[in-house]
């Protein structure tokens, strides 16, 4: 039964990031874009600009309480609102402990992206110009080696990302632990 609860946790925790969504792709990207064809009067663009800038704070704060929340009721299996909120309390209890280590997985997975990057491109490298010699039918390497470096970065950051996720549920874990023995 409580994977089932918890597959309506996470249903309702992605359905509250729809309406954020609609509101942006319907309303206010089109705004911006009328407010920069310059047909706007002032008052316009500055409404425009407000709810640019109300509506990503808005979606940053639902992806931070969604963030420490669902991490939350992984573990203990609580409903919804009651898991969001604990989650979110846990966070601001240990608040410096949880900057910090999600700084360092910020940094060592930008690393570990960057190390693959580099990996791939010397193996793209080696297999054009040694394996298969196509090196000299190329009139410039610059547009293969931006395509070849977007896409691995695009797929490394995709597979890390996990990673991320994964540390923030340990550390969730590690707090709840220190709750429940007293540190």
């Amino acid at each position: 039964m409580t994977h089932i609860n918890h597959m309506g946790t996470i249903a309702f925790a992605s359905a509250v990031m729809v309406p954020i969504q609609f509101i942006n792709i319907f309303c206010v990207i089109p705004w911006k874009r009328m407010a920069n064809w310059g047909k706007m009067n002032c008052l316009c663009r500055c409404i425009v600009a407000c709810s640019d800038c109300g509506l990503s704070c808005f979606e940053k704060l639902c992806d931070y309480v969604n963030d420490c929340g669902l991490a939350y009721i992984a573990i203990t299996g609580d409903n919804f609102c009651e898991g969001q909120w604990k989650g979110f309390m846990m966070n601001v209890k240990y608040m410096l402990e949880f900057q910090y280590s999600m700084r360092v997985i910020a940094i060592f997975g930008f690393s570990i992206k960057l190390i693959i990057v580099l990996l791939n491109l010397a193996t793209f490298a080696l297999f054009s110009t040694v394996i298969i010699n196509d090196g000299q039918t190329l009139p410039s390497w610059f547009p293969a080696i931006i395509v070849h470096v977007g896409c691995t970065f695009i797929t490394a950051s995709m597979f890390c990302n996990y990673f991320e996720v994964v540390a923030y549920t340990l550390l969730m874990c590690l707090s709840i632990d220190n709750d429940i023995h007293n540190g």
